[in-house]
């Protein structure tokens, strides 16, 4: 492991901002997209995690809504999230449909690590399923209605329930209040995702939207 890296590691574990020049390269282009954004600006963050990105946002003023599922993930990202007034944290999974959802995680292995890869989708290759937890679930439309104007910026990493949240946000003729936003594909994680990516994308070009949406979020 380089320098960097433990460097980064230790910063992030006792919540502090590391610098610039430790960053590696999605750290850096966080910092550039946060930097699209000012004070009163509205950004979604879906599978915020314990916050990271959310806190980039934050830092420029930006009214960041943090959505994350996990019931611990979600406690240590209440915990750093208490500095930001600006940042509201709910422990939710964003899916296509309203009510209690089953989410399935594994176990870290690490004190204070905390797994990345939770998800509602079934299949999911790098996961055995041998943990799970009912949470509630809240489908996209509802956050974005319920917000009542333009979302500057949209961040998507729900580890493969992406293009179903989409598709319904499409459904729901709200799709063009997101100015824009950025989505981790994950296909090649979980069977039938390329044909849900293809006809979600068709879908964006029809409305035309697709310039608005990308789907290289890493």
């Amino acid at each position: 492991m380089s320098i960097a890296k433990r460097l980064r590691r230790f910063m992030k574990r006792h919540g502090l901002r590391p610098p610039t020049f430790l960053l590696n390269d999605n750290g850096r282009r966080v910092r550039r997209l946060a930097a699209t954004v000012g004070p009163g600006d509205v950004v979604i963050d879906l599978g915020a995690h314990v916050g990271e990105v959310a806190a980039e946002f934050a830092r420029r003023g930006a009214v960041v809504h943090a959505f994350e599922a996990h019931p611990g993930i979600f406690a240590e990202l209440r915990k750093r999230s208490a500095g930001y007034p600006n940042i509201h944290v709910y422990n939710e999974a964003v899916s296509d449909t309203a009510g209690p959802v089953t989410l399935y995680f594994r176990d870290s292995v690490r004190k204070n690590a905390f797994y990345q890869g939770s998800t509602l989708a079934e299949g999911k290759s790098d996961l055995d399923y041998s943990h799970a937890v009912e949470v509630p679930g809240r489908p996209l439309s509802e956050i974005v209605a319920g917000i009542g104007g333009p979302v500057r910026l949209l961040k998507m990493d729900i580890e493969g329930m992406e293009y179903r949240v989409l598709a319904e946000l499409i459904d729901s003729g709200l799709a063009p209040q997101v100015g824009e936003a950025f989505v981790e594909c994950h296909v090649g994680k979980v069977e039938g995702l390329e044909t849900q990516k293809a006809e979600v994308i068709a879908r964006l070009q029809a409305a035309g939207l697709a310039e608005r949406y990308h789907f290289d979020w890493h």
